[in-house]
């Protein structure tokens, strides 16, 4: 059952966002946060909240990078995936997200003793992504890029394995031998939200285009 939740939920929580901007996928995170202006970006790099993640923020280089509603559908989306593919004893993944802290960030990111996707060693070098432990993740966002084109679920992953596995690390070499922890399974699942996320974004651009058009 658990592997078909995708199938079955993608629908409904396609519909939903798109007709009631957000909603979440757990009873332990609310439907909707108390929208105040802790959730509006006024002042780039303050942290503004995510709606429907208790203590989860983010913070931008500039306010006019994604809206607090569509983070909130990437994470949504990314834990129904990662719970299908996975499971998430004792709720760890999903306590993980609901204290986070994401920053956009328009330069690439310096790092010293990294790895490729497939393990190899790099001494140092630009980032177009970060994760630091399991509550802060660094996502490179290129001129008008839209959430899946970015390193954003490649980040949430990293930071999953860190909450799911106790290890105090989200295995930086992904598929290499050092650390244990992220396996082609991992690597498959980015690509399968990140075509679920575009899916999404381009049906709810659509409605809000189309909601512009009947406004004149």
């Amino acid at each position: 059952m658990r592997e078909r939740l995708p199938a079955i939920c993608f629908g409904i929580i396609l519909l939903a966002n798109i007709t009631l901007g957000c909603l979440t996928i757990s009873q332990k995170m609310h439907l909707w946060n108390k929208l105040d202006g802790t959730y509006e970006c006024v002042t780039p790099s303050e942290l503004t909240r995510i709606p429907g993640f208790k203590f989860t923020y983010q913070k931008q280089d500039s306010c006019k990078l994604f809206p607090k509603e569509t983070v909130s559908i990437g994470l949504n989306i990314f834990y129904l995936y990662w719970y299908s593919a996975f499971g998430d004893t004792a709720d760890a993944v999903l306590n993980n997200l609901n204290n986070l802290i994401i920053e956009w960030k328009v330069q690439r990111l310096d790092f010293k003793n990294g790895y490729r996707l497939d393990g190899t060693y790099v001494a140092e070098g630009k980032a177009v992504g970060l994760a630091f432990g399991k509550g802060l993740i660094q996502v490179h966002v290129e001129e008008d890029a839209h959430i899946e084109e970015t390193s954003f679920v490649h980040e949430l992953v990293h930071v999953s394995i860190n909450a799911a596995t106790g290890q105090n690390h989200g295995d930086p070499d992904h598929e290499g031998e050092k650390y244990k922890g992220w396996t082609w399974r991992h690597t498959q699942l980015i690509m399968e939200i990140n075509d679920a996320l575009k899916a999404i974004m381009e049906v709810k651009h659509g409605a809000q285009d189309q909601e512009e058009i009947h406004s004149y």
